[in-house]
């Protein structure tokens, strides 16, 4: 069990969450044009914003339970089954975290029309 809790340790502290604040603080920097003037500049502005803090909570999280994860692997005194109860509490903090971005994704998505939308992640690596 602990080298799967490491295994997903490792993929999000690492690049993923890293990847996903670098895109949205790309997004929120050319937002603003995108949608200058428009009745939803705003609200889509506050979204995305909203989008990114809680993508860099994640990524703090992720990265606190990298090095909880790194350190009780590394305690030799210390029995796997005591591993993930101190683990847990990290992967807590990181699904809610989740389940947040996505109920602000889906607000963006309801404050933005399709072609709206295209617009603001268009230009973000496609």
């Amino acid at each position: 069990m602990i080298w799967i809790l490491l295994g997903i340790a490792l993929l999000s502290g690492g690049g993923a969450s890293s990847a996903l604040t670098q895109h949205l603080t790309q997004v929120c920097k050319q937002a603003p044009a995108t949608l200058k003037g428009s009745p939803q500049e705003k609200s889509a502005m506050k979204w995305l914003k909203s989008m990114k803090k809680t993508s860099q909570s994640v990524q703090s999280e992720s990265q606190k339970l990298m090095k909880s994860a790194v350190k009780s692997g590394r305690d030799y005194q210390r029995p796997s089954s005591e591993i993930e109860p101190t683990l847990q509490p990290y992967l807590d903090r990181i699904s809610k975290l989740d389940r947040t971005f996505l109920d602000q994704r889906d607000s963006l998505r309801a404050t933005l029309s399709p072609e709206q939308w295209d617009s603001v992640f268009q230009n973000q690596g496609r």
